[in-house]
């Protein structure tokens, strides 16, 4: 989240909604009671919906935190599934450090198709202990493409599915990809791309993170998966790679 951000709002609803309601809200966890949370959620008559704001004035910048909420089980249907919220949130401060290039080494190995470089806008979190690198629509449909072969948008997408954010980790331990929303469907589903170490496996020696070297970061060999309608498919030919500026991806032509 954005430093100005304080609060999140949840939705919560209900099946029976002919009679006003008060419920009251369990609190199963609270990272060092930094959330500010409402001890019960109300319902008018007639209403399936209602809002639930959870604030954290005091939330330190890069910390993360986390809550779990739900109800007593008298006011939950168990034929319908278990009624739970738990948020993950951080405060982050992001940098804009330029025009980079990212290539895709997924779903060419899924399909069979050649990797292409797409050109984005790169921004940086310094959180000390790790790094946080994010960007935005990198399966985005292509429109045109510059001097070296640089697209902006993956070519082999017709479909734009809405704004998608990709958002990378590196730490001390290798680099990883948070689980995210591709935004490309090739008539299997919409895509969902991410690390299999810490994901769909424990085993990194066979799932390995990604390495970072100056300005390029690679995911080797079976460290990332891509996953439609039909399951998950970890990555096997094709390395992934971003670079964190056009020179670096320039550099690597040569």
């Amino acid at each position: 989240l954005d430093p100005a951000i304080t609060s999140i709002t949840l939705t919560v609803g209900r099946d029976k909604s002919d009679a006003a309601v008060t419920v009251p809200v369990k609190v199963l966890s609270n990272s060092d009671n930094i959330f500010v949370i409402p001890e019960s959620v109300s319902f008018a008559a007639g209403e399936s919906e209602t809002t639930l704001e959870v604030t954290f004035p005091n939330a330190e910048m890069g910390t993360e935190y986390s809550f779990e909420i739900t109800f007593d089980s008298e006011y939950i249907n168990p034929y319908k599934g278990a009624s739970l919220s738990r948020t993950v949130m951080q405060r982050i401060k992001w940098e804009n450090i330029g025009m980079g290039v990212y290539i895709d080494g997924t779903v060419s190995t899924f399909f069979g198709v050649s990797p292409m470089a797409v050109g984005l806008e790169i921004e940086k979190a310094d959180l000390g202990s790790s790094i946080k690198y994010r960007f935005y629509n990198a399966y985005a449909p292509a429109e045109n493409y510059k001097d070296p072969v640089i697209y902006d948008g993956y070519p082999y997408n017709e479909t734009f599915l809405g704004d998608r954010l990709f958002v990378l980790t590196s730490t001390i331990d290798g680099v990883s990809m948070q689980v995210a929303k591709t935004g490309l469907d090739l008539n299997y589903g919409e895509m969902v791309i991410g690390s299999v170490y810490g994901n769909l496996s424990n085993d990194i020696k066979t799932y390995p993170l990604g390495t970072i070297t100056g300005d390029v970061i690679t995911f080797p060999l079976n460290s990332l998966f891509i996953q439609d309608n039909d399951g998950a498919s970890p990555a096997g030919k094709n390395e992934t790679k971003l670079y964190l500026s056009i020179d670096a991806y320039k550099a690597s032509l040569q």
